[in-house]
């Protein structure tokens, strides 16, 4: 399934900073313990942006659109597209694991966590087929998420600015798996609720095989999110200066 994409985060983008805040904990290179530690108290802290270590608001995050294109070999056959939704949730974002970070750059980097719940209410409008039912509708949608697990991989490049080192993520891959979406579209089959209602129920009974086709996209809008976060924050600090 083909995908387009547009996200808007709506943060702040500051001047370098010498120090992290006091709440945030410094650690060495390479330290997963402390690393996992900080990196969760700055999600808990400032997941609505903060200007003091350039963190861009992520809680909630708007989406202008996001356009999903049938492919007709695919048994959910559909152009779906889904404008000026939030996703709501990552504020909730658990840190399992915190791996890299060292002190050359060099190496994978790799952050392991798990979302409670992450929740997408916009606007959508599809057309086409869903396994063996048609399905047409336009109008509000809510889709729930719960105990999403994900995996965050890339690499750091170096870069040299004003005789100070800094980073750049290259190279980000993001492995992201629901353990379960609940699903609802308003207005399916215009505006006929015995036809919606009945969509909805088999979308919902069917959300595994719903997912596979649109996953993808869905974990590429969060894996952009989660690398402009990042450079966003590498940015404006310094390398050496994040760390003990």
């Amino acid at each position: 399934m083909q995908s387009f994409l547009t996200l808007t985060l709506l943060g702040i983008l500051a001047v370098s900073v010498a120090e992290l805040p006091a709440d945030i904990e410094k650690c060495k290179n390479g330290d997963g313990a402390c690393l996992k530690k900080s990196i969760q108290t700055a999600i808990e802290k400032y997941y609505g942006g903060s200007r003091e270590i350039n963190l861009l608001s992520f809680d909630p995050l708007h989406v202008k659109k996001m356009v999903l294109k049938r492919n007709p070999a695919s048994p959910v056959n559909v152009d779906i597209t889904f404008t000026d939704f939030d996703m709501l949730g990552l504020k909730d974002l658990k840190i399992i694991s915190v791996e890299g970070l060292q002190a050359d750059l060099s190496g994978r980097n790799v952050f392991v966590g798990k979302v409670p719940e992450m929740r997408l209410k916009g606007q959508y409008k599809v057309e086409g087929r869903v396994l063996v039912l048609p399905v047409v509708g336009d109008g509000p949608c809510d889709l729930m998420m719960k105990n999403a697990e994900f995996k965050l991989s890339y690499d750091l490049k170096k870069v040299e600015k004003n005789g100070k080192i800094f980073a750049k993520l290259e190279h980000v891959k993001l492995e992201f798996v629901p353990g379960n979406i609940h699903f609802q579209f308003d207005n399916l089959f215009n505006g006929d609720k015995q036809l919606g209602d009945n969509m909805n129920v088999f979308i919902n009974e069917n959300w595994h095989d719903i997912w596979s086709e649109i996953g993808p996209t869905f974990t590429e809008a969060v894996g952009l999110v989660l690398e402009a976060l990042l450079n966003a924050f590498f940015e404006k600090n310094s390398y050496e200066e994040i760390f003990l």
